[in-house]
C-alpha cells in the first residue's frame, strides 16, 4: 500500500505526512455521499471539548461533528480501508494500533478550532491523527487551513481529497478561521 509507505515515511521523518489523493476514484463519490446523507439528516451537532466531562466552548471550537459508528453499512469500504492502513502502519512503525475512531466535521463560515493536541490528559489511546478534506473545491483565500506547530509552523490548506496525518500527542495544531463551509473526515488510530 503506497499510501501507508508515504504516511510512515512522513511520520518518521517529519512527524507529519500528506497524501493526495487519499481516496481512490471509486471511493471518492462514496465518501462524499456518506457525508451528504448525514448532513441532510441533520446528524451534525456542535462539537465539544474534553473527554471525561465534555463541554461546549465556542471560544475554542465552532465546528459541528457527526461521529461514525462501525455498524453503518454505507461506511463498510471506509472501515476496510482504515483496517488495511492500520495493519500496514503497525508493520512499518510498530505502533501497536488496535482500532480507530472517526467523525465527519463541518466548519461553517467563521468557524475555527484553537491550538491543541489530540491526546486527552486522562486517555492516552490516540496515537496517529488524520484529517481528510471532502469538499469538491477549495480556494486558499477562504482560509480554513490546518496549522501545525512541530519544529516550525506549517499550513495545510483543505484541498479536496488531501489527507494530513500526524502524531496525536506530539503535534500541536489548530484550524484557522474559514470564510467558506469546510468538510472533513477526522480520525485517530488508537492503541489500548
Amino acid at each position: 500500500m503506497i499510501g501507508a509507505f508515504l504516511i510512515a515515511k512522513g511520520l518518521t521523518e517529519q512527524g507529519i505526512a500528506v497524501v493526495e489523493p487519499f481516496f481512490d476514484a471509486d471511493e471518492w463519490p462514496l465518501i462524499q455521499d456518506a457525508f451528504g446523507v448525514r448532513q441532510r439528516l441533520l446528524r451534525f451537532k456542535a462539537a465539544s471539548i474534553g473527554h471525561d466531562q465534555p463541554s461546549l466552548d465556542r471560544d475554542i471550537r465552532r465546528d459541528e461533528t457527526c461521529w461514525l459508528e462501525n455498524t453503518e453499512p454505507d461506511l463498510e469500504f471506509l472501515r476496510a480501508k482504515f483496517l488495511d492502513l492500520r495493519k500496514d502502519l503497525n508493520q512499518r512503525l510498530f505502533l501497536g494500533l488496535t482500532d480507530e475512531e472517526m467523525h465527519f466535521s463541518v466548519y461553517p463560515p467563521g468557524a475555527f478550532y484553537r491550538r491543541h493536541t489530540d491526546r486527552f490528559q486522562s486517555d492516552h489511546r490516540r496515537v496517529v491523527s488524520m484529517a481528510v478534506y471532502l469538499h469538491s473545491e477549495w480556494d486558499d483565500a477562504w482560509g480554513g487551513q490546518l496549522r501545525t506547530y512541530f519544529g516550525s509552523t506549517q499550513d495545510f490548506f483543505p484541498h479536496p481529497n488531501r489527507a494530513v496525518f500526524f502524531m496525536s500527542e506530539e503535534v500541536e495544531h489548530e484550524v484557522m478561521p474559514t470564510s467558506h463551509e469546510r468538510h472533513s473526515l477526522s480520525g485517530w488510530f488508537r492503541k489500548n
